[in-house]
C-alpha cells in the first residue's frame, strides 16, 4: 500500500516549485544533499529546525524578489487597463 505524503512535504514541493528551483539547485541553496530534500519532499525524513527556518527565508526571499521584478510589468499592465477603460 502507498504510503500517503504529509502535508508538511507536499507544501514544501510546493514552496520549491513556486520558486523555479530544481530539486539539485534547492539543495545546493540549502546547503544538503539532493537526495536528502527527496526524502523530506517524499515525507520519508523530517527537517530540522534550522532547515525549516533557511528554507522560509530562502522561499521568501525568492517570493519578494520576483514580486520586485514583476512589479514595473504589473504597473505597465494596470496603466494601460486605466487608460484603455471608458469613463463614466
Amino acid at each position: 500500500m502507498k504510503k500517503d505524503r504529509p502535508d508538511w512535504a507536499k507544501r514544501l514541493k510546493a514552496a520549491r516549485e513556486s520558486i523555479g528551483f530544481s530539486q539539485r539547485k534547492f539543495a545546493q541553496l540549502l546547503g544538503i544533499n539532493a537526495g536528502t530534500l527527496l526524502k523530506y519532499e517524499m515525507g520519508d525524513r523530517e527537517p530540522g529546525f534550522n532547515l525549516i527556518k533557511r528554507i522560509v527565508e530562502l522561499t521568501f526571499f525568492m517570493d519578494s524578489f520576483q514580486l520586485i521584478l514583476l512589479l514595473p510589468i504589473q504597473l505597465q499592465h494596470a496603466s494601460q487597463l486605466f487608460l484603455n477603460s471608458t469613463g463614466p
